[in-house]
């Protein structure tokens, strides 16, 4: 489980998202936020529709954040 993710914003698109975690938290790498946020350092995000999202969902770990969510109103 993830200690930190930034609350989403309505309409703002997961992309987005992700870009203001990596900068919120510091990391230098961005393989290093893949790997914390999707388990996997090569993990692909598009700005249309990210995959991993079930991963991404468990360890955000908010009964608010569900896959169908993410893809229904945080993505192209």
């Amino acid at each position: 489980m993830l200690a930190f993710f930034p609350q989403i914003v309505e309409e703002e698109t997961l992309y987005s998202v992700l870009a203001r975690y990596h900068s919120q938290t510091g990391h230098s790498s961005p393989k290093h936020t893949l790997g914390e946020l999707f388990g996997s350092v090569t993990a692909a995000v598009s700005i249309d529709l990210p995959g991993r999202l079930g991963a991404l969902a468990e360890k955000i770990d908010s009964p608010l954040i569900k896959v169908d969510t993410l893809t229904d109103h945080h993505t192209n």
